[in-house]
């Protein structure tokens, strides 16, 4: 099952056998009494004479090498300076040895003290208890009663045992027992391995770096065939099958760092070296991850078993290699750590020995980064750049190694860069949504993006009445001024009031209080971009005039006639009108009633009315009208008509809400959401639509439509909503 050679030879009674840490290996000579030192380059060296028929070898937690002499019923020590310690006397018989990891030395024993019967010298003796010397020096019993005790090994908790069976139970040619080592060096129910009569006499045994026991035994039996002096391997599943046969006499076993078996073949005097197959070579693998396994690809002796371990531990993720020897293993991993991946190569799919590890680090980790904004325009701004800075913060990546990737609005996030910094070009006016995310080496991005709104408008108020600072009487007053509407649509309100909007003038009637502090205009667009002034002025008297200036209507399309009728005038007042605001009387006289003024160009106009009392009071009441251009109204709302539309068409409610007065919302939701299945079709239940006339703050246009072979016409109205903007108010 394994590359063998002839290590050393030499020896007349080679028996334990025990390998360092450097791959050098020790072997007691019981008929020489001696223990020798073969170095990797196969030089030998004696290091003990004059011992009383050595057999066990063990190294204790320092690496120094304890040896059980039969003969003397002692375990010696061989300290470094060669000096030699006596651990334990005055027993019978200790054959073979093992250090737990505590530190605690058990002996194999024919019994813990010597009596008076002479020591036979031909080994026909066995022994048959179980001794442990703790770390304390105190020496006790650990398990006894068994049948030709002959080797043992030590691990994780457990003794394992290589005897003839246990005195009182019927006889067995061999058995391998698993005994739990309780606190205090006491044995817990001991518990045979393997299948009866699979091998016979086991005389000692070692414990590959997988948990397997490999033993010597005078006979093996597997799968119907049997094998003298033979290398048996029990696997933790309890099977037994063949490692190499037909030696002298195979007595004690070791394994080095590598892997590879040293065995002590009795009477040929030889030690064989079985050489455990090379490291598997893996693929290259990512050393972050967040996935909670890894796939570990490589490749290594072809029909070789494949055992995967993370950070020493006793679960093993297992696949067999290939034919040609390549495999893939899935691992699982420890979360948020780092993990150290071993994979070990066993000759013929399990059944030879297990080479060194191939190692590899995987550093978990599924807890993402966190990212901020550190710089960013300020909102509003006219300008149509801007430039963002960010940083982010990660408990495993450093920081700069992070990745950013960015959006603007609802865009698709750009590809993850190093870069901490983007200017954003070509913005145009609205409110925009800036967000950024951090991305770890392990692929975790932030899941709550840093992100800063802001406001680009390049509209620019300017108040022309009243003047910033004013003082002015309490009431309705006439706020006029210009907004740059980089031919976009605009609503502009002051203190909540839409104003009328023509070009780029606007004009609103605002009441006023005492408790008015400041004019606040908003200018918005369609787009959701909004300039803001707050224009402070001084508010004096009471609310107290008796005057009200009736426009009919206030707004239309050229040309446009509009009836005056000025309420709570007294009949000795006399007034004069200005109704194109050009600074020129249009009318004096007592009355009002009946007078009409034609605009014949669009605009924004804004007539006052002076009233001049018997005491020759002035005061001035104003009013604002507007006159559309018919066809730049009928474009400006035919483009909504289909911008609602064509929303409708692709399904999107939410947009086509947009072109719904702010009022008549829920009810055209409920409409549109229970018409979903139609929306594709929608062009043929919301046709075209004609312009009939603009009546006050109303646009009124007809939709016609052939139902069952029957034209029917629909009216459309449009308003200007609260916040200045046209919208469709009811069809």
């Amino acid at each position: 099952m394994a590359p063998a050679s002839v290590w050393a030879r030499g020896f007349l009674q080679p028996r334990g056998v025990a390998v360092n840490v450097h791959g050098v290996v020790f072997v007691a000579d019981r008929l020489a009494g001696t223990v020798t030192r073969i170095a990797p380059d196969q030089s030998m060296t004696v290091v003990a004479r004059g011992l009383e028929r050595p057999v066990g070898l063990a190294f204790d937690s320092e690496g120094r090498l304890l040896v059980a002499e039969e003969r003397a019923g002692r375990v010696t020590r061989l300290e470094r300076h060669g000096a030699r310690t006596t651990l334990v006397s005055g027993v019978k018989q200790p054959r073979w040895l093992d250090v737990a990891e505590d530190g605690t030395v058990f002996i194999a024993a024919r019994r813990l003290t010597r009596g008076t019967d002479p020591e036979p010298d031909d080994e026909s003796a066995e022994p048959e208890a179980i001794l442990a010397l703790t770390p304390t020096g105190a020496l006790t019993i650990f398990a006894d009663g068994f049948r030709a005790l002959r080797g043992i090994v030590s691990s994780d908790g457990v003794l394992y045992a290589a005897t003839d069976g246990r005195r009182g139970e019927p006889m067995a040619d061999g058995a391998v027992f698993e005994i739990p080592i309780l606190p205090g060096a006491r044995a817990g129910t001991a518990r045979a391995l393997g299948f009866p009569g699979s091998f016979t006499r086991p005389t000692a045994l070692a414990q590959d770096r997988l948990g397997a026991l490999f033993l010597t035994t005078q006979e093996l039996s597997t799968d119907g065939q049997r094998t003298g002096r033979a290398i048996a391997k029990l696997h933790p599943n309890g099977r037994v099958s063949l490692f190499a046969g037909g030696l002298d006499h195979p007595q004690g076993l070791g394994f080095d760092a590598a892997g590879n078996l040293y065995v002590a073949d009795g009477p040929s005097g030889r030690i064989f070296r079985f050489l455990s197959p090379p490291a598997p070579e893996l693929d290259p693998l990512a050393v972050f991850t967040n996935e909670p396994s890894v796939r570990v690809r490589g490749s290594a002796a072809p029909a070789s078993r494949l055992d995967g371990r993370v950070d020493g531990g006793g679960s093993l993720f297992t696949t067999q290699g290939g034919a040609s020897g390549g495999f893939a293993l899935t691992i699982a991993l420890t979360r948020n750590a780092a993990n150290t991946i071993e994979v070990f190569a066993t000759a013929h799919r399990g059944d030879g020995l297990t080479g060194g590890p191939a190692e590899a680090t995987v550093r978990h980790d599924d807890v993402p980064p966190e990212t901020t904004i550190t710089e960013g325009p300020s909102s509003p701004t006219d300008a149509t750049t801007a430039t963002f800075s960010f940083v982010g913060v990660d408990d495993v990546t450093p920081a700069g190694d992070l990745r950013f990737a960015w959006r603007l609005d609802d865009r698709p996030f750009s590809e993850f860069a190093e870069s901490r910094s983007v200017t954003l070009a070509d913005l145009g006016d609205g409110a925009h949504t800036f967000e950024v995310l951090a991305r770890d080496r392990a692929g975790n991005a932030d899941p709550t993006p840093a992100t800063r709104t802001f406001t680009v408008s390049r509209s620019q108020i300017a108040l022309v009445e009243p003047a910033p600072g004013a003082t002015v009487p309490a009431g309705l007053s006439l706020v006029r001024g210009t907004v740059a509407t980089g031919g976009q649509e605009l609503g502009v309100t002051v203190n909540g009031v839409a104003a009328a909007v023509y070009g780029n003038t606007f004009a609103a009637l605002v009441p006023l209080t005492e408790t008015t502090t400041s004019l606040q205009i908003v200018a918005t667009t369609a787009a959701g971009g909004s300039a803001y002034q707050d224009v402070p002025v001084t508010v004096t008297g009471a609310i107290d005039s008796p005057f009200l200036l009736v426009t009919s209507p206030q707004s239309g399309v050229a040309p446009l006639t509009v009836g005056f009728t000025l309420l709570g005038a007294s009949a000795s007042a006399t007034l004069q009108a200005d109704f194109d605001g050009n600074g020129a009387a249009d009318f004096a006289g007592p009355r009002l009633d009946g007078q009409v003024f034609t605009y014949t160009q669009p605009g924004l106009y804004t007539p006052l009315v002076t009233v001049i009392d018997a005491q020759g009071h002035r005061a001035t009441v104003p009013a604002v009208i507007q006159v559309f251009d018919r066809a730049i109204l009928d474009g400006l709302l035919q483009s909504k008509w289909m911008a609602l539309r064509d929303a409708l068409r692709r399904g999107d409610v939410g947009q086509a809400l947009t072109q719904i007065s702010a009022r008549a919302r829920s009810r055209y939701q409920q409409a549109f959401t229970t018409l979903t299945p139609d929306l594709p079709a929608v062009d043929s239940i919301l046709t075209d639509v004609r312009f009939i006339r603009v009546r006050g703050p109303e646009a009124i246009f007809e939709m016609s439509r052939t139902d069952a072979g029957i034209l029917k016409s629909f009216e459309v109205r449009f308003h200007v909503d609260a916040d200045g903007f046209w919208r469709v108010r009811s069809f």
